[in-house]
């Protein structure tokens, strides 16, 4: 919760995430672009909502990820491998505005709870 506190209601069906340039409004007629669903390598032009089939798309770019990530063991190689696949997917387009990739609410939500876990961390190992 405390990694998502700043989200906007979402005002559309898109399942895609946002272009964060594009939803400045220079005009009225200042349409918001979204970013196609691929890995952070994959270069590709920003498209309308629309015009993705999102059902494939998350379908190949999930066996792909979990092809590449099982058995995994080092943590740098995680972290890399995660930024590759989840930089480019949105973290909530079911209930707000899908602006925030899933890989920058997975790091938030891990510096929170490292954080965390540090304040407490006399606490929790006396549990234990």
């Amino acid at each position: 919760m405390l990694s998502a506190g700043e989200r906007q209601p979402r005002d559309d069906d898109c399942k895609n995430m946002y272009s964060i340039l594009s939803i400045v409004k220079l005009d009225k007629e200042t349409k918001k672009k979204v970013k196609p669903l691929t890995k952070l390598s994959e270069f590709k032009s920003l498209l309308d909502c629309e015009e993705q089939n999102l059902k494939q798309a998350y379908k190949k770019l999930w066996d792909e990820f979990s092809n590449i990530i099982s058995g995994e063991k080092d943590i740098e190689r995680i972290y890399y491998i995660l930024k590759e696949y989840t930089s480019k997917i949105p973290s909530a387009y079911y209930y707000s505005s899908p602006d925030i990739s899933l890989f920058s609410h997975l790091n938030t939500t891990a510096a929170i709870a490292i954080c965390i876990y540090k304040q407490f961390e006399e606490d929790i190992e006396k549990r234990f």
